[in-house]
């Protein structure tokens, strides 16, 4: 089930970067299609890093194929965002695995009246994400 859910979020960061549109305009699909997947897949990750410890090394070798590959693309995407001049980050891979880590622990995110509707949390999460590369929308050009 573990392995299926990190299918997933490799075929969710993929769909973003193949829509037509700038690096920032990804990462922001990206970031709020990965807290939605995220939320309906937390207690499948909770299971998966308390059991991890006790799993096959071949199961897991094949786990972390998918993990290394989403990690790689979506620094990518930040490298990419970087060549057009919109993200001004020093590491792209350490971004990526910051990016991860935030929506990793979204299930966290309360507000007094009770949990932020995940949609608010995508939101947040994708104005978070674009601010830790450190986007600056390209200068226009033109008249």
């Amino acid at each position: 089930i573990y392995e299926m859910a990190t299918q997933r979020l490799l075929s969710t960061l993929q769909q973003a970067m193949s829509l037509d549109g700038t690096p920032d305009e990804q990462l922001r699909d990206f970031v709020q299609r990965f807290a939605r997947e995220n939320m309906e897949s937390v207690m499948i990750s909770t299971v998966f890093l308390q059991e991890e410890k006790h799993l096959d090394e071949k199961f897991l070798m094949s786990i972390r194929k998918h993990q290394h590959e989403f990690d790689r693309q979506l620094a990518e995407l930040i490298r990419r965002g970087r060549a057009a001049g919109v993200f001004h980050v020093e590491d792209p891979t350490v971004a990526s695995l910051a990016i991860t880590g935030m929506v990793r622990w979204l299930q966290r995110w309360y507000k007094p009246a009770g949990r932020l509707p995940v949609d608010e949390i995508s939101r947040l999460l994708a104005d978070m994400a674009l601010g830790a590369v450190g986007f600056r929308a390209a200068p226009r050009t033109g008249r």
